[in-house]
């Protein structure tokens, strides 16, 4: 893990604050932390520190991220390069890249003050605002601000923002639905589409907040058509409805919607791994960015409806019928006879009914071994000893923060926390090639390697690792074949991933740490248990690490040549640059 002594340039100070009336930053106040910018190197930002909630403020050649408590990090000369600026990413797992990061702060110009409907004559409307909550906010990518109204258009660029108690339901030119809840902050990236085919290309950012996805022609026509970034993960969504959510507390959760007698898919993929999901009511947890997202676990529309309620009414309330809102009425509305349902319940059972009572007990414990069941089936494909050992593990990888009972976000809380359903957030082995990977990627991104790079070394490990799994190895085998591909990729040199502590970005504390401690031993103990059965596949092990590590190569090879000919791009520009004012100046000396 970095801290702040690690990162080259930084250096601590006061405590900052956040933006005067005028939008700029008082002068006076002396920042909490600076950072130099260094070219072609990413921003490391050590733990502590959130990149995901904060403001971006343009200061000259200066970028100010103004934390949620108002105070600041300075990271000097960051816009001096022009556009290509550092991505940025923190210690804690979160990831901006450079591109985001520039739409956030605004242009260095901004226009002046206007509202969200006035004349873009420069501008093609990709969009519109369908549905309205409060008072929703809009920064479009000339700087011009505005409040969102019903009808207004909404552009390629634009930084959608919603307060506390408010929502936005947007429809785009290809039919495609995007709900934004409370305090919350999407970026629309890109909308690309030609109706006469009905092919195209979307992407959206969502900083924060929950979100509603109903899929357009777009996402229907491709399976890589359709993407939303989020700090954590990247969703790729093919033709159906998901929900979710972004916290820096308690990660990204998304659940996959029926809309109506047809469900699609959703994938996510983390700097360690991809998960796809296909099932109906399906949700999956991603803690950080280096994090390997979770299992597919169901749930009811009764926690649908609690986590994302807002959003779900914006599908509901749109003026476009469609499958999706159909789908979104009926989930709220079994969601309210069900809430109706348990308060009559509850009445009763304080009114004296000790029969409903017990019965309703019997039903929870009955839930209880349910979950149980499932945990062992899923604990089945490795040795008895390790299948304990990922279960006590992951008593200690609960989701952050304290989420509502009764909620998505609160049952895989509560799962991380008792461990039932194998743990669906990230079971002990997994953890612990994580924290392996969050090292060397921070490590390698440090030593000024680039982050593209270092992510496809990651995955290239992350192949391996889960290569050497299924052909029976122990987790210690698996991890040391991990090892071995990131170490010729040549990009995550600095680490052996063996010997790796569970320990991560947000590792537990106190008693869910010693458990998910004891748990792992346990599952190590089972695996030396199973090593006569594992030797038999260590030669299939071993060739799949040779061809992964093979491919990994090239992949990297593959990536540090595209970097070297957009530098050289990037210097034959330059010299052009020079040789046409050169022609310029000598020409206005001849006149």
């Amino acid at each position: 893990m970095l801290d702040s002594s690690d990162l080259v340039g930084l250096q601590k100070g006061a405590v900052g604050a956040a933006p005067n009336t005028q939008g700029t930053l008082d002068a006076k106040v002396q920042p909490a932390l600076v950072i130099d910018a260094v070219p072609g190197k990413a921003i490391l930002v050590p733990q502590g520190f959130d990149i995901s909630g904060a403001d971006y403020v343009r200061q000259g050649p200066d970028l100010v991220l103004v934390q949620p408590d108002g105070s600041t990090i300075l990271i000097r000369d960051y816009f001096a390069q022009g556009d290509e600026v550092p991505d940025l990413l923190a210690a804690d797992g979160s990831y901006i890249p450079g591109d985001l990061a520039l739409k956030l702060a605004g242009p260095m110009a901004p226009g002046e003050y206007a509202q969200a409907g006035a004349n873009k004559a420069s501008a093609q409307a990709i969009g519109r605002a369908d549905t309205l909550s409060g008072d929703v906010t809009v920064v479009h990518a000339d700087g011009s601000k505005g409040v969102l109204h019903k009808g207004d258009a909404v552009y390629q660029g634009d930084v959608v923002q919603t307060p506390k108690g408010a929502s936005v339901g947007l429809i785009f030119m290809d039919g495609t639905s995007l709900g934004l809840g409370a305090s919350g902050r999407l970026v629309l990236d890109q909308m690309v589409y030609d109706a006469s085919s009905q092919t195209g290309k979307s992407a959206f950012s969502l900083v924060q907040g929950s979100f509603s996805f109903v899929s357009g022609q777009i996402a229907k026509s491709s399976p890589d058509a359709a993407t939303i970034r989020t700090p954590v993960a990247t969703i790729g969504i093919r033709g159906t409805m998901v929900a979710g959510s972004f916290s820096p507390e308690g990660g990204l959760v998304t659940a996959l919607l029926p809309e109506g007698n047809s469900t699609g898919e959703f994938s996510i993929t983390t700097a360690t791994g991809t998960t796809t999901n296909n099932q109906s009511f399906g949700a999956v947890h991603v803690s950080n960015f280096f994090s390997v997202p979770s299992n597919v676990v169901l749930v009811n529309q009764g926690q649908i409806a609690n986590s994302f309620r807002e959003v779900l009414n914006a599908v509901s309330s749109s003026t476009a019928s469609s499958p999706a809102k159909s789908a979104a009425e009926q989930i709220l509305m079994q969601a309210f006879q069900q809430g109706k349902q348990q308060g009559a319940q509850g009445q009763q059972g304080a009114n004296g009914a000790p029969g409903e009572a017990q019965g309703q007990q019997g039903q929870q414990q009955g839930q209880g071994a349910q979950g149980q069941g499932a945990q062992g089936q899923q604990g089945s494909g490795g040795t008895p000893g390790e299948a304990q050992g990922q279960q006590q593990g992951a008593q200690g990888q609960g989701a952050g923060g304290n989420a509502p009972t009764g909620t998505v976000e609160g049952m895989f809380q509560s799962q991380g926390a008792q461990g039932q359903g194998g743990s669906a957030l990230a079971q002990g082995v997994d953890a612990r090639f994580a924290a392996a990977a969050q090292a060397a990627i921070l490590s390698a991104v440090e030593q000024g390697k680039p982050i593209a790079a270092a992510l496809l070394a990651a995955m290239a490990a992350s192949q391996a690792f889960g290569e050497a799994k299924s052909q029976g190895a122990s987790t210690d085998q698996a991890l040391e074949a991990a090892g071995r591909v990131a170490q010729q990729t040549g990009i995550l040199t600095n680490t052996t991933f063996s010997g790796t502590a569970t320990r991560g970005l947000n590792a537990p504390s106190g008693n869910q740490s010693q458990d998910g401690e004891r748990g792992r031993q346990g599952g190590e103990h089972g695996q030396g248990q199973g090593a006569q059965q594992q030797d038999m596949h260590s030669s299939a092990s071993e060739q799949a690490t040779q061809q992964a590590a093979q491919q990994a190569a090239q992949q990297a090879a593959a990536a540090q040549a595209a970097q070297q000919a957009a530098v050289q791009a990037q210097i034959q520009a330059a010299q052009q640059a020079a040789a046409a004012l050169a022609a310029q100046q000598a020409a206005a000396a001849l006149a």
